[in-house]
């Protein structure tokens, strides 16, 4: 079939699909930078990790993870775990929509072929109206913006937690100061004046 003999699809359709894809990638950007921040580490380094961190729900479970070792409240991680699951069901909303293919069915309808096979297969054409694309395209929307309201308040926690470690390790450096052992005493146990 050449391009010519093709079903034209309306462009407003492929605008969604892309559209989704854009925002998703927004998403995984957002996860991802959250990810870096609790690794402590730079964004070339955490990139070298995250791409190889192939699903979003990889990546929350992975938050999860450094959110649980840095030691944040269980309120803040049953709200990532909350939003995991909900993000789950729009990755599926999410591949449904740019991975299957699309036609036009009657010369008209918009139609797509689902093909999953999670437990149990569908393989089926399913009719699409814009208005539901649409639809669909504000879900993923609103998540990336729940995700980058909480991925503030954890870079807020974050910075907060790094300012309490600092002040401890000032107070620590000033205590033994002031008690006259020096960081090289600590390592060795050794208390006695050198002198």
């Amino acid at each position: 079939m050449t391009e010519a003999d093709r079903p034209k699809i309306p462009v407003e359709f492929y605008e969604y699909v892309g559209r989704v894809a854009s925002e998703w990638s927004v998403l995984e950007l957002s996860i991802n930078r959250t990810l870096w921040a609790l690794a402590w580490t730079d964004a070339p380094a955490g990139a070298c990790l995250t791409a190889q961190i192939f699903s979003a729900d990889s990546r929350m479970k992975a938050l999860t993870a450094l959110l649980t070792i840095r030691g944040a409240e269980k309120r803040l991680i049953d709200r990532v775990n909350k939003l995991s699951d909900r993000m789950r069901q729009s990755l599926d909303l999410r591949n449904r929509i740019i991975h299957d293919p699309w036609s036009i069915q009657d010369a008209e309808k918009p139609i797509q072929l689902s093909i999953t096979a999670n437990r149990k297969l569908r393989f089926e054409l399913v009719v699409r109206d814009i208005e539901q694309l649409r639809r669909e395209f504000e879900t993923i929307s609103a998540l990336v913006k729940e995700f980058e309201k909480l991925a503030a308040e954890i870079e807020d926690w974050q910075t907060a937690l790094q300012k309490e470690r600092m002040r401890k390790l000032l107070n620590d450096f000033i205590q033994n100061r002031i008690s006259g052992s020096t960081l090289s005493d600590q390592k060795t146990g050794d208390t006695t004046d050198p002198k």
